[in-house]
């Protein structure tokens, strides 16, 4: 008995004495991204990529990679990140970079949706319906909706909350407030959570559950199961249900209302498209719940929890809110604020500290290859170009680290316009998020509003590192404050 477990121990350790061989002939001595820097486990397997994406963070480790081995570097045997502003405009301007193999975890519904789709004809079908949702010109028709189905109830909630001194999570509750608003123009029925949350057992609560489970099937493939994660694929079930339930409800309703749902319907007409089914049209309304929601509410949090440790930062935007709106129990709407210089280049700020939507892009180098920054990649190789490479580059931003607002405030506008070229919070080109004017206006009102009527003490205790969960989230998923009403 004890000659076979050695004989068998003996076979084991043969077999991955050859298994790193094999490996380090074909992607260190072979391959055509031998050349590519980056750290020698690295080419020889993806599971150390891998791994730290499961727990949400492979960005800070990327950074330091970048910082050690310069703009292009191999995270695993088939996967360059990129840090250069070029490559990341050629690799998102058209659909030839298109999107990876990864993002198939994100097909909730069984099929593609407009976020997971790899095939550029078959987005470009879906964008057409999707994009008349959130244009600017469709954000301001919905403005009234916005208002009444979130900011204002979500004021009311809070004022409530002040009065009484009761410790809130404000991250929560400006979930809540997004889940509404994207519930009352996507489906014309508030989901009310502002005011009952269904004891968590919601759509936050499933939509969070969904997007780590999309997370764990990029990173982890088949190991993601519902075995072993059964409390995961229960939320992605509930909220999958939830939402085709919403849709076919909607659309069995006639209404002429302005709402997003209504436009993609007209959409629908007008490009001679009948045959998507609830389940088509939930998919991509899903997709877009989980990355607007997230990023509304995330920046809103961050923004407030970096702000009371910037206290001329803070005292200068609550000066520019104070001269907009000196009534203080003003109902402030988005024309009031929308175009105010300090709260922009503080949200802007913002989203590049904590770049919400800064995780890994994977896409594809097309046929005849590519070369960024004197490497050539074959055709096949993943590339991407994350938000947060770029935003901690000091070769781009004045310490990067600094929260300073001023810099997007600055007369040079050479200087301003290399900013801002390399600054893309709702990615860019042909791939872009349709929803970044919502949640321009959402966070726009939503901290005016919040910064303007009180004063906020933040706990002890908050967890904000920043973790990858789809988006960029803070690891305790809550910012927990008290706050009390200003007197002017």
């Amino acid at each position: 008995m004890l000659f076979e477990v050695i004989v068998a121990a003996e076979a084991a350790l043969v077999l991955a004495a050859l298994y790193v061989v094999y490996s380090f002939t074909v992607n260190k001595v072979l391959s055509p991204l031998r050349t590519v820097p980056g750290p020698w486990y690295c080419a020889l397997g993806g599971l150390y990529y891998q791994l730290k994406m499961a727990k949400g963070i492979q960005l800070p480790w990327i950074q330091r990679l970048h910082e050690k081995y310069g703009p292009v570097v191999r995270v695993a045997p088939n996967v360059i990140s990129m840090r250069d502003v070029d490559a990341a405009h050629t690799i998102f301007a058209t659909h030839r970079f298109i999107k990876g193999p990864i993002y198939h975890g994100f097909d909730l519904t069984g099929s593609e949706n407009i976020f997971s789709a790899r095939d550029p004809a078959f987005f470009k079908i879906r964008k057409k319906l999707a994009v008349p949702m959130f244009t600017r010109t469709a954000v301001e028709e919905m403005d009234d909706m916005i208002m009444a189905a979130g900011i204002t109830p979500l004021m009311a909630r809070l004022d409530r909350h002040a009065e009484a001194g009761d410790a809130i999570d404000i991250m929560g509750l400006f979930h809540y407030m997004t889940f509404d608003v994207i519930g009352d123009i996507a489906f014309g029925r508030n989901f009310n959570l502002i005011e009952d949350d269904n004891n968590g057992d919601n759509m936050v609560t499933w939509l969070a559950g969904t997007a780590q489970l999309g997370i764990y099937k990029l990173a982890l493939g088949p190991l993601a199961n519902q075995w072993l994660m059964p409390k995961l694929f229960e939320c992605q079930r509930k909220i999958i249900d939830f939402t085709v339930e919403s849709v076919r409800i909607r659309r069995a309703t006639p209404s002429t209302r302005p709402d997003s749902l209504n436009k993609f319907l007209v959409a629908m007409k007008d490009e001679k498209i009948e045959q998507l089914s609830d389940m088509d049209i939930a998919g991509d309304i899903l997709l877009q719940l989980m990355a607007g929601t997230d990023s509304t509410a995330t920046c809103c949090a961050w923004t407030i929890y970096r702000l009371k440790n910037e206290p001329e930062v803070y005292a200068r935007l609550l000066a520019e809110l104070r001269e907009a709106i000196p009534d203080i129990n003003m109902c402030i709407t988005h024309a009031m604020v929308r175009n105010l210089p300090y709260l922009t280049a503080v949200i802007n700020e913002s989203l590049r500290i904590y770049p919400v939507a800064g995780g890994d892009p994977h896409r594809v180098v097309p046929k005849g290859g590519v070369e960024f920054c004197g490497k050539y990649l074959p055709a096949g190789t993943v590339v991407m170009a994350s938000q947060q490479m770029l935003n901690y580059w000091d070769k781009i931003w004045d310490e990067p680290t600094a929260f300073r607002p001023e810099r997007w405030l600055i007369k040079d506008e050479e200087r301003l316009n290399e900013m801002k070229r390399a600054f893309y919070p709702f990615s860019m080109g042909v791939r872009s998020c349709i929803g970044r004017d919502l949640a321009w206006m959402e966070m726009h009102v939503t901290l005016a509003s919040v910064l303007r009527r009180y004063e906020v003490e933040i706990l002890p205790n908050n967890d904000m590192e920043p973790v990858f969960n789809l988006v960029v989230l803070p690891r305790g998923h809550a910012l927990n404050v008290k706050l009390v009403r200003r007197a002017d």
